[in-house]
């Protein structure tokens, strides 16, 4: 499974995406690819080893919704659900949102971002360096994204 980091990066800004300018888009999303990966990996840095216990899956929506329990170093459980999408027509599967804890990760990005735009419209980099200090918080490194 890979995590359909572009469709996420659109879904995170809405209508806010510069649809009339590919560069920004695509300097965008590679932020946002940094962004996810500095989240992940500084994530699983700061509590340990993790372990990961899938309970059950069923389809939803034509999607494929996994239910699991992430197991922290310190013994502590979060569930977590997976949403995942299979992309027709050669049946890739893509990991579409995550809800950890009862939180939507798609929902909360797109919240930051709207937050963001509201104080500095139309500034992607503000965005993607917001994102930048919450990867940061999270113990993950950020390294600057090339214009």
């Amino acid at each position: 499974n890979r995590m359909a980091i572009d469709m996420t990066a659109r879904l995170v800004l809405g209508r806010d995406w510069p649809s009339e300018n590919p560069p920004v888009a695509a300097r965008f999303r590679q932020r946002f690819l940094q962004f996810a990966a500095a989240a992940f990996s500084g994530a699983i840095r700061g509590h340990g080893p993790l372990a990961l216990q899938v309970e059950r899956s069923h389809r939803s929506d034509g999607r494929i919704v996994v239910d699991s329990t992430v197991i922290l170093g310190s013994g502590q459980s979060l569930p977590l659900t997976w949403i995942v999408r299979i992309e027709a027509p050669k049946g890739h599967r893509r990991i579409e949102d995550l809800i950890l804890a009862g939180i939507d990760a798609q929902d909360m990005l797109r919240n930051l971002a709207s937050t963001a735009l509201e104080r500095d419209p139309g500034n992607l980099d503000a965005v993607a360096a917001l994102f930048d200090r919450l990867a940061v918080r999270a113990g993950g490194p950020v390294r600057e994204a090339s214009p």
